[in-house]
Protein backbone atom coordinates (compact mmCIF):
# COMPACT_ATOMS: atom_id res chain seq x y z
CA UNK A 1 0.00 0.00 0.00
CA UNK A 2 0.61 3.38 -0.51
CA UNK A 3 -0.27 7.43 -0.43
CA UNK A 4 -0.40 8.02 -4.17
CA UNK A 5 -2.39 6.14 -6.84
CA UNK A 6 -2.90 6.40 -10.53
CA UNK A 7 -6.22 4.27 -10.84
CA UNK A 8 -6.40 1.49 -13.44
CA UNK A 9 -10.14 1.05 -14.00
CA UNK A 10 -12.30 0.08 -17.34
CA UNK A 11 -15.54 1.58 -19.23
CA UNK A 12 -19.16 0.61 -17.51
CA UNK A 13 -21.91 -0.98 -19.50
CA UNK A 14 -24.12 1.05 -21.54
CA UNK A 15 -27.85 -0.26 -20.88
CA UNK A 16 -28.02 -1.17 -17.59
CA UNK A 17 -28.08 1.21 -14.42
CA UNK A 18 -25.54 0.97 -12.27
CA UNK A 19 -22.62 -0.91 -13.74
CA UNK A 20 -20.23 1.94 -14.34
CA UNK A 21 -16.65 2.14 -13.74
CA UNK A 22 -15.42 2.62 -10.01
CA UNK A 23 -12.66 2.44 -7.57
CA UNK A 24 -13.01 1.80 -4.03
CA UNK A 25 -10.46 3.84 -0.84
CA UNK A 26 -9.90 1.65 1.76
CA UNK A 27 -8.10 3.47 5.05
CA UNK A 28 -5.58 1.81 7.54
CA UNK A 29 -5.16 5.05 9.72
CA UNK A 30 -7.33 7.41 11.63
CA UNK A 31 -7.49 10.82 9.98
CA UNK A 32 -6.58 10.06 6.25
CA UNK A 33 -7.06 12.75 4.50
CA UNK A 34 -7.22 11.99 0.35
CA UNK A 35 -7.23 14.33 -2.27
CA UNK A 36 -8.97 12.59 -5.23
CA UNK A 37 -9.26 14.23 -8.52
CA UNK A 38 -11.11 12.14 -10.96
CA UNK A 39 -10.49 12.04 -14.63
CA UNK A 40 -14.09 11.58 -15.80
CA UNK A 41 -17.47 13.46 -14.18
CA UNK A 42 -18.38 11.10 -11.33
CA UNK A 43 -21.90 9.92 -9.90
CA UNK A 44 -21.51 12.41 -6.96
CA UNK A 45 -21.49 15.49 -9.75
CA UNK A 46 -17.61 16.51 -9.46
CA UNK A 47 -16.45 17.29 -12.96
CA UNK A 48 -13.66 15.61 -14.63
CA UNK A 49 -10.12 17.42 -13.28
CA UNK A 50 -11.73 18.54 -10.60
CA UNK A 51 -9.89 17.57 -7.20
CA UNK A 52 -12.27 16.66 -3.98
CA UNK A 53 -11.16 15.92 -0.60
CA UNK A 54 -12.22 12.90 1.69
CA UNK A 55 -11.29 12.51 5.53
CA UNK A 56 -11.59 8.88 6.43
CA UNK A 57 -10.53 6.94 9.44
CA UNK A 58 -9.18 3.62 10.09
CA UNK A 59 -11.09 0.85 8.13
CA UNK A 60 -13.46 3.14 6.42
CA UNK A 61 -14.20 3.11 2.65
CA UNK A 62 -14.76 5.39 0.05
CA UNK A 63 -16.57 4.55 -3.41
CA UNK A 64 -16.28 6.94 -6.58
CA UNK A 65 -18.41 5.70 -9.82
CA UNK A 66 -18.10 7.16 -13.30
CA UNK A 67 -21.65 9.31 -13.62
CA UNK A 68 -21.84 7.60 -17.18
CA UNK A 69 -21.41 4.03 -18.10
CA UNK A 70 -19.36 5.11 -21.05
CA UNK A 71 -16.86 6.75 -19.55
CA UNK A 72 -13.62 5.43 -17.72
CA UNK A 73 -12.15 6.52 -14.40
CA UNK A 74 -8.40 5.02 -15.85
CA UNK A 75 -6.18 7.71 -15.07
CA UNK A 76 -7.40 9.19 -11.64
CA UNK A 77 -5.54 10.32 -9.00
CA UNK A 78 -5.78 9.24 -4.92
CA UNK A 79 -3.46 11.08 -3.33
CA UNK A 80 -2.75 11.70 0.67
CA UNK A 81 -2.42 14.99 1.92
CA UNK A 82 0.64 16.74 3.55
CA UNK A 83 -1.34 16.70 6.38
CA UNK A 84 -1.99 12.92 6.43
CA UNK A 85 1.72 12.57 5.75
CA UNK A 86 3.78 9.30 4.59
CA UNK A 87 2.32 7.31 7.54
CA UNK A 88 -1.30 7.16 6.65
CA UNK A 89 -0.93 4.14 3.80
CA UNK A 90 -4.46 3.31 1.94
CA UNK A 91 -5.36 0.76 -0.47
CA UNK A 92 -7.48 1.53 -3.46
CA UNK A 93 -9.14 -1.11 -5.56
CA UNK A 94 -10.24 0.14 -9.16
CA UNK A 95 -12.35 -1.50 -12.31
CA UNK A 96 -15.71 -1.88 -13.07
CA UNK A 97 -19.31 -2.93 -11.91
CA UNK A 98 -19.60 -4.87 -15.25
CA UNK A 99 -18.60 -4.75 -18.64
CA UNK A 100 -17.62 -5.68 -21.99
CA UNK A 101 -13.84 -6.32 -22.88
CA UNK A 102 -13.33 -5.11 -25.67
CA UNK A 103 -16.52 -3.13 -25.57
CA UNK A 104 -19.32 -5.12 -27.41
CA UNK A 105 -17.84 -8.56 -26.34
CA UNK A 106 -19.91 -10.85 -24.74
CA UNK A 107 -20.15 -11.60 -21.53
CA UNK A 108 -20.57 -8.65 -18.95
CA UNK A 109 -18.70 -9.10 -15.44
CA UNK A 110 -17.27 -7.02 -12.86
CA UNK A 111 -13.48 -6.79 -13.19
CA UNK A 112 -11.58 -5.61 -9.94
CA UNK A 113 -8.12 -5.51 -9.00
CA UNK A 114 -5.97 -4.06 -5.95
CA UNK A 115 -3.75 -1.15 -7.36
CA UNK A 116 -0.02 -0.50 -6.93
CA UNK A 117 0.66 2.74 -5.37
CA UNK A 118 2.73 5.03 -8.06
CA UNK A 119 6.24 4.70 -6.22
CA UNK A 120 6.36 1.13 -7.52
CA UNK A 121 5.45 1.67 -10.93
CA UNK A 122 8.17 0.55 -13.23
CA UNK A 123 9.59 0.60 -16.86
CA UNK A 124 10.00 -2.81 -17.64
CA UNK A 125 6.81 -5.20 -18.38
CA UNK A 126 5.95 -8.12 -19.26
CA UNK A 127 2.30 -9.58 -20.72
CA UNK A 128 2.00 -13.02 -21.66
CA UNK A 129 -0.55 -14.96 -23.42
CA UNK A 130 -3.88 -16.56 -20.98
CA UNK A 131 -3.73 -20.19 -21.32
CA UNK A 132 -6.73 -20.99 -22.55
CA UNK A 133 -8.08 -17.67 -24.33
CA UNK A 134 -7.29 -17.24 -27.72
CA UNK A 135 -6.45 -13.24 -27.11
CA UNK A 136 -6.13 -10.62 -24.91
CA UNK A 137 -6.24 -6.81 -24.06
CA UNK A 138 -3.57 -4.69 -22.49
CA UNK A 139 -3.57 -0.97 -21.51
CA UNK A 140 -0.09 1.27 -20.61
CA UNK A 141 -0.66 4.24 -19.01
CA UNK A 142 2.06 6.72 -17.99
CA UNK A 143 2.72 9.18 -14.98
CA UNK A 144 4.46 11.54 -16.31
CA UNK A 145 4.13 13.60 -19.34
CA UNK A 146 5.90 13.11 -22.65
CA UNK A 147 6.39 9.37 -21.78
CA UNK A 148 7.81 7.94 -24.35
CA UNK A 149 7.84 3.47 -24.24
CA UNK A 150 8.05 0.80 -27.41
CA UNK A 151 6.29 -2.74 -27.35
CA UNK A 152 8.52 -5.36 -28.83
CA UNK A 153 11.40 -2.06 -29.51
CA UNK A 154 8.06 -0.48 -31.85
CA UNK A 155 7.77 3.30 -30.86
CA UNK A 156 4.05 3.98 -29.70
CA UNK A 157 2.54 6.90 -29.24
CA UNK A 158 3.86 9.59 -26.58
CA UNK A 159 1.52 9.38 -23.61
CA UNK A 160 0.69 12.59 -21.01
CA UNK A 161 0.07 11.95 -17.36
CA UNK A 162 -3.38 9.61 -17.13
CA UNK A 163 -3.59 9.16 -20.79
CA UNK A 164 -3.29 5.52 -21.97
CA UNK A 165 -3.27 3.22 -24.60
CA UNK A 166 -5.12 0.10 -24.96
CA UNK A 167 -4.24 -2.88 -27.50
CA UNK A 168 -7.63 -5.08 -28.43
CA UNK A 169 -7.37 -9.00 -29.77
CA UNK A 170 -3.05 -9.14 -28.67
CA UNK A 171 -1.92 -12.67 -29.08
CA UNK A 172 1.42 -13.08 -28.39
CA UNK A 173 4.05 -12.54 -25.32
CA UNK A 174 5.15 -8.83 -25.22
CA UNK A 175 8.22 -6.90 -23.55
CA UNK A 176 6.88 -2.97 -23.04
CA UNK A 177 9.78 -0.94 -22.71
CA UNK A 178 9.70 3.13 -21.47
CA UNK A 179 11.39 6.13 -20.07
CA UNK A 180 9.65 6.82 -17.45
CA UNK A 181 7.24 4.93 -15.05
CA UNK A 182 4.38 3.43 -16.07
CA UNK A 183 1.34 0.76 -15.43
CA UNK A 184 0.29 -1.96 -17.34
CA UNK A 185 -3.06 -3.64 -16.86
CA UNK A 186 -3.83 -7.18 -18.30
CA UNK A 187 -7.52 -8.24 -18.93
CA UNK A 188 -9.42 -10.87 -20.04
CA UNK A 189 -11.74 -10.80 -23.14
CA UNK A 190 -14.92 -11.85 -23.19
CA UNK A 191 -15.78 -15.32 -24.51
CA UNK A 192 -17.45 -14.21 -27.82
CA UNK A 193 -13.94 -12.26 -28.43
CA UNK A 194 -11.49 -14.84 -26.82
CA UNK A 195 -12.23 -18.16 -28.03
CA UNK A 196 -15.63 -19.03 -25.87
CA UNK A 197 -12.86 -19.09 -23.05
CA UNK A 198 -15.28 -17.11 -20.52
CA UNK A 199 -15.25 -13.71 -19.07
CA UNK A 200 -13.90 -10.70 -18.31
CA UNK A 201 -11.00 -10.28 -15.78
CA UNK A 202 -8.67 -7.40 -14.84
CA UNK A 203 -4.52 -8.02 -13.84
CA UNK A 204 -2.65 -5.33 -12.93
CA UNK A 205 1.08 -6.46 -13.76
CA UNK A 206 4.16 -5.91 -11.72
CA UNK A 207 6.84 -4.03 -13.27
CA UNK A 208 10.33 -6.66 -13.90
CA UNK A 209 11.90 -3.85 -10.90
CA UNK A 210 9.32 -5.45 -8.89
CA UNK A 211 10.21 -9.41 -9.23
CA UNK A 212 10.62 -11.58 -6.35
CA UNK A 213 12.83 -14.81 -6.39
CA UNK A 214 10.44 -16.94 -3.93
CA UNK A 215 6.40 -17.06 -3.93
CA UNK A 216 4.29 -18.72 -2.28
CA UNK A 217 0.34 -19.08 -3.50
CA UNK A 218 -3.02 -20.57 -3.91
CA UNK A 219 -5.25 -21.29 -6.66
CA UNK A 220 -9.13 -21.55 -5.73
CA UNK A 221 -10.31 -24.77 -5.13
CA UNK A 222 -13.34 -25.48 -7.27
CA UNK A 223 -15.62 -28.16 -9.18
CA UNK A 224 -16.59 -26.11 -11.57
CA UNK A 225 -13.11 -24.47 -11.90
CA UNK A 226 -10.80 -27.58 -13.29
CA UNK A 227 -8.03 -25.94 -15.02
CA UNK A 228 -5.31 -24.40 -13.69
CA UNK A 229 -2.12 -22.22 -14.66
CA UNK A 230 0.18 -20.08 -13.44
CA UNK A 231 2.43 -17.80 -15.73
CA UNK A 232 5.82 -17.37 -15.60
CA UNK A 233 8.66 -15.09 -16.43
CA UNK A 234 12.37 -15.23 -16.21
CA UNK A 235 15.39 -14.29 -17.32
CA UNK A 236 16.11 -16.31 -20.49
CA UNK A 237 19.18 -17.64 -18.57
CA UNK A 238 17.82 -18.83 -15.58
CA UNK A 239 14.81 -20.99 -16.79
CA UNK A 240 17.18 -23.95 -15.76
CA UNK A 241 16.87 -22.77 -12.29
CA UNK A 242 12.51 -22.56 -11.72
CA UNK A 243 11.61 -25.21 -9.48
CA UNK A 244 7.65 -25.32 -8.65
CA UNK A 245 7.19 -26.88 -5.68
CA UNK A 246 10.16 -29.00 -5.38
CA UNK A 247 10.50 -30.02 -9.17
CA UNK A 248 12.70 -28.84 -11.48
CA UNK A 249 10.75 -27.21 -14.42
CA UNK A 250 11.84 -28.25 -17.91
CA UNK A 251 13.80 -25.61 -19.92
CA UNK A 252 11.71 -26.60 -22.98
CA UNK A 253 8.81 -24.87 -21.46
CA UNK A 254 9.61 -21.71 -21.95
CA UNK A 255 9.72 -19.42 -24.87
CA UNK A 256 11.81 -16.76 -25.40
CA UNK A 257 10.10 -13.46 -26.11
CA UNK A 258 10.58 -12.06 -29.41
CA UNK A 259 11.08 -8.95 -28.67
CA UNK A 260 13.18 -9.20 -25.81
CA UNK A 261 15.26 -12.82 -26.04
CA UNK A 262 17.00 -12.02 -22.90
CA UNK A 263 13.70 -13.20 -20.86
CA UNK A 264 10.96 -15.83 -21.29
CA UNK A 265 7.93 -16.70 -20.43
CA UNK A 266 5.70 -19.84 -19.51
CA UNK A 267 2.61 -21.19 -18.59
CA UNK A 268 2.11 -24.46 -16.05
CA UNK A 269 -0.53 -26.71 -15.06
CA UNK A 270 -1.19 -26.44 -11.60
CA UNK A 271 -3.30 -29.01 -9.09
CA UNK A 272 -5.74 -27.34 -6.68
CA UNK A 273 -4.76 -25.47 -3.57
CA UNK A 274 -1.41 -24.24 -2.36
CA UNK A 275 2.28 -23.86 -4.24
CA UNK A 276 5.49 -22.47 -4.42
CA UNK A 277 7.77 -21.27 -7.10
CA UNK A 278 11.13 -20.33 -7.14
CA UNK A 279 14.00 -18.94 -8.83
CA UNK A 280 17.14 -17.25 -7.74
CA UNK A 281 17.74 -14.18 -10.35
CA UNK A 282 13.89 -13.57 -9.80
Amino acid sequence: MGTQYRAQCYYGLTGLSGLNSELLIVATKDGTQIEITPSVTTLGGVPGGTPFIVNLDSGQTFQVQAQNATDDLTGTTIIGTPSSGSCRPFAVFSGSACTNVPAGCFACDHVFEQNLPSNVWGKKFFTLPWQGPTSYTYRVMAENNGTVYTVDGVAQPVLNAGQFQEVNYATQARCIDSNAPISVAQFMQGQDCSGNSGDPALLILNAEEQKISNISFATVQSTAITNQFIGVVVETASTNLVVLDGAAVPTTSFTPYTGCPTHSWANLPLTQGSHSISCPTG
